[in-house]
């Protein structure tokens, strides 16, 4: 596997989660999550990872319904990031080259450098 798709790969747990959970234009038919976060996280601040955070704690007490719906959220995400590791790998070689694996420091340094990008590249970040 290639340095990208692992760096990148580790940035899915993070991701999943932020994209699992309800944002202001998902409705609560939408997300099965809504009821357990509120259960479960509802005296928690959101920002700074730590609604994610809560939610990976009580990870077994989630519904069904909530635990297929993040399922499905991570595979996507997976999907998503398999495909921009694949668009942007030639980019994080030429411009993270010095950047340490983990924790989504390579994509990190891609946004940063995004006007250097490939418009390929460009466009797989942008979606």
């Amino acid at each position: 596997m290639s340095r990208v798709i692992k760096i990148l790969a580790l940035a899915v747990t993070l991701a999943t989660f932020v994209f699992a959970a309800p944002s202001q234009t998902v409705t609560a038919q939408q997300n099965p999550c809504k009821a357990d976060l509120e259960r479960l996280c509802g005296d928690v601040q959101p920002g700074q990872g730590r609604i994610q955070a809560c939610l990976k704690e009580h990870k077994d007490e989630l519904s069904a319904e909530c635990k297929a719906f993040i399922e499905v959220k991570a595979e996507e995400v997976r999907e998503r990031l398999e495909h921009l590791a694949e668009v942007c790998k030639g980019d994080a070689e030429r411009l993270c080259t010095n950047v340490e694996e983990g924790e989504g420091r390579i994509f990190r340094c891609l946004f940063l450098h995004k006007d250097s990008l490939s418009p390929e590249c460009k466009k797989a970040i942008s979606q």
